[in-house]
C-alpha cells in the first residue's frame, strides 16, 4: 500500500511498543506477518500483560496514555515500513535484544512455536493531535497484525518523529546490530536547598534603581549595550554569551549557558553525567546539552552558529535523548533550544509540535545581566509561566523578550515612585498628581508596591500609613 493523505489501516502493537516508537526511542516493531516496504498504517494501542520483563529496564514508561472512554482508545502516530527482516535463527535473537527495547527472552518468547520473527523498521509520524477511535473487540488476538479501523483518517508525511538523519543512523545501527546504550533509570528527587541565616547589616538608604532598556531587535553582542557595564572580572562571562552563541564554538557555549542557568538559580541534585548541569563539563555524545531539576524540570539543546541554519536534527536530538534519558520525567520538563541561526521550516514545525522554546543567545545573554545588575529581579516561577504557555518555536523569542520587557517596566515604576517620594512629601494626593499621568495605577497597586519598597529587605523608602 502506498502512502496516500489519508489511512483506514492500523497494525496492532502493544501500548509500550507504541509508546517507545512515538518517543524515539527505537524506529524497529515486531509484526506478526513480514510487512512490505512502503506500506503505511496508525499506530493501533493494545493493552498488554507479561509474566516476565520484556523490556530492558532503560525503557521505564510507567505512565501509558489512559483511554478517552472504555468502549475508545486513542490513535496517536502512523508509521510508514521502510524495510521489514526475518530472522530464523534463534541465535541471532541475542543480538536483535542489545539493540532493540526487548529482552532476549521475550524475543525468544515471541518466536516460540513460530519459524520466524519479523523486525519492521518504521518511520513514525505523531498525528497533530490524537484521535479517539471505537475501540476493536478481541484485539489481544491482533496483536503484530495489520487491521481496519473502520474510518478513514488524515496523515501529514511533513511530522515525523526523527528527522531522515537520526532515523537513518538508528536504522544502521539496527542493522548492523551495534549494541544500544541502556542508561539506568533515574528516579529524579529534589530536595531544598539549605537556608542561609541572613547576616546582621547596617540599615543604610540605597540609592533607587535605574532600569536599562532593552532594544527590541538585539543584534550579536560582545558587551553589552544593553545595561551599565560592572567592575571586576567574575562576571565578564556573561558578556560573552552572546558572541559565543554566534560562532563555531559549540562546547563553550554549551558551558556558558549552563553556567547562565546556574546564575538564574537553577540547579541539579541527581548525579547522572547524561542529564548534567556542570558549567565544567558538557553532555558529550549521547547526553544532553543541559538539565535542571530544581525548581522545577527544564531541559535543553544548545546549537551555537554563526550564519547556517539549525536543521531539524536539533530538535529531534532533544526529543530522543529527552525521552531516552529522562524517561517519564522529560514530558513535564520546561523544553529549550538555545541557537543563534534560524531554524529550517522542518526544524520549526517540529519546536511547535512538541512544545520546544526556541531562544536566542542574545535574549539569554539579556535575561541573565537583569539577573546580575538585580538581583530579585529574576522570578523563576514566572518565567516558568511563560514558557509553559503558546507560543512555541522560534515564537517563542518575542514570548521571553516580552517577559523581559515587563520585568523592566515594573523595575521602572518603582524607580520613577522612590525618586518622587524623595522629591516630596510623599502624601497620596502629590504621588496622584505626578504619578499617575504615567503610570496609571489603582490606590491598592500603589500602596502593595510602597509597601514592597519599604520593606527591611529592600530599604528604599522609610514607613508610613
Amino acid at each position: 500500500m502506498s502512502e496516500s493523505n489519508s489511512l483506514r489501516l492500523a497494525l496492532a502493537l502493544p501500548s509500550m511498543d507504541i509508546q517507545a516508537l512515538i518517543r524515539g526511542v527505537t524506529a524497529a516493531a515486531l509484526p506478526h506477518r513480514s510487512l512490505k516496504s512502503g506500506q503505511s498504517f496508525f499506530l493501533y494501542p493494545v493493552e498488554t500483560q507479561f509474566s516476565e520483563q520484556p523490556y530492558h529496564p532503560y525503557l521505564e514508561i510507567t505512565e501509558l496514555p489512559q483511554p478517552p472512554s472504555p468502549s475508545q482508545i486513542w490513535i496517536e502516530a502512523w508509521a510508514k515500513c521502510e524495510r521489514c527482516e526475518t530472522i530464523s535463527q534463534t541465535s541471532e535473537l541475542e543480538a536483535l535484544a542489545n539493540c532493540t527495547i526487548w529482552t532476549a527472552s521475550e524475543l525468544k518468547a515471541r518466536k516460540e512455536n513460530r519459524a520466524y520473527v519479523f523486525v519492521a523498521y518504521l518511520k513514525v509520524h505523531k498525528l497533530p493531535e490524537k484521535v479517539a477511535i471505537k475501540a476493536i473487540v478481541n484485539i489481544q488476538a491482533k496483536i503484530g497484525k495489520t487491521i481496519s479501523i473502520g474510518q478513514s483518517l488524515n496523515i501529514d508525511p511533513s511530522t515525523p518523529i526523527l528527522s531522515t538523519e537520526q532515523f537513518n543512523q538508528q536504522f544502521q545501527d539496527l542493522q548492523s546490530r551495534k549494541p544500544a546504550h541502556h542508561p539506568q533509570p533515574q528516579h529524579t528527587t529534589i530536595s531544598q536547598p539549605e537556608v542561609e541565616p541572613i547576616p546582621t547589616v547596617e540599615l543604610i538608604e540605597p540609592e533607587p534603581p535605574t532600569p536599562p532598556s532593552i532594544s527590541p531587535e538585539p543584534e550579536p553582542i560582545t558587551t553589552s549595550p544593553v545595561f551599565p557595564s560592572k567592575t571586576g572580572d567574575d562576571d565578564q562571562w556573561i558578556d560573552q554569551i552572546a558572541a559565543i552563541g554566534n560562532s563555531s564554538q559549540g562546547h563553550e557555549f554549551e558551558r556558558l549557558v549552563r553556567k547562565a542557568l546556574i546564575f538564574l538559580g537553577f540547579a541539579n541534585t541527581i548525579d547522572n553525567a547524561k542529564a548534567s548541569l556542570n558549567p565544567d563539563s558538557t553532555g558529550g555524545p549521547g547526553g544532553l546539552d543541559f538539565y535542571a531539576d530544581w525548581p522545577y524540570a527544564l531541559v535543553g539543546e544548545c546549537k551555537a552558529t554563526k550564519t547556517e541554519k539549525v536543521s531539524d536534527g536539533t530538535p529531534a536530538q532533544l526529543i530522543k535523548l529527552g525521552h531516552k534519558i529522562l524517561q517519564e520525567h522529560y514530558d513535564n520538563c520546561v523544553k529549550i533550544i538555545i541557537a543563534a541561526g534560524e531554524l529550517t521550516e522542518d526544524a520549526n514545525q517540529t519546536a511547535l509540535g512538541n512544545r520546544l522554546n526556541v531562544i536566542r543567545p542574545e535574549t539569554l545573554q539579556n535575561l541573565t545581566q537583569l539577573k546580575k545588575h538585580y538581583s530579585g529581579s529574576i522570578n523563576l516561577q514566572k518565567l516558568k509561566s511563560c514558557l509553559d504557555h503558546e507560543p512555541f518555536g522560534e515564537e517563542a523569542d518575542q514570548k521571553l523578550k516580552a517577559h523581559l520587557h515587563g520585568i523592566i517596566h515594573d523595575l521602572q515604576i518603582r524607580s520613577d515612585l522612590v525618586k518622587l517620594i524623595k522629591q516630596g512629601e510623599g502624601d497620596l494626593q502629590f504621588l496622584r498628581g505626578r504619578f499617575y499621568g504615567t503610570h496609571p495605577l489603582q490606590d491598592q497597586e500603589m500602596q502593595h508596591i510602597l509597601i514592597e519598597l519599604a520593606s527591611p529587605l529592600t530599604g528604599y523608602i522609610g514607613w508610613r500609613k
